[in-house]
């Protein structure tokens, strides 16, 4: 039994997971936008969550825009940004 992990190969999921966090997270730093552009890698635009789309982008193997993150259990606190800060451009 060795003592040191198995590495992770680098035709594993993971590590494409990987490389897209770390170039959105360098873009988000950059750019002040993860997703400034499209390509091989970050293959969609992450649009701006509201609450008008409640879209938010799901980060896997590949990369999709999905509406409604948890199916209403962020209506409590919708209601709550909008009795307190009804302002807020959401």
């Amino acid at each position: 039994v060795s003592q040191f992990p198995m590495p992770i190969l680098p035709t594993n999921r993971a590590i494409t997971v990987r490389r897209r966090m770390v170039r959105m997270w360098s873009n988000f730093a950059t750019f002040g936008d993860p997703t400034p552009v499209t390509d091989s890698l970050i293959t969609q635009r992450w649009n701006r969550y509201t609450l008008a789309n409640e879209e938010y982008l799901d980060i896997d193997e590949d990369i999709h825009m999905r509406t409604r993150p948890q199916n209403g259990r962020l209506q409590q606190w919708h209601n709550f940004q909008e009795r307190f800060n009804p302002s807020y451009p959401g």
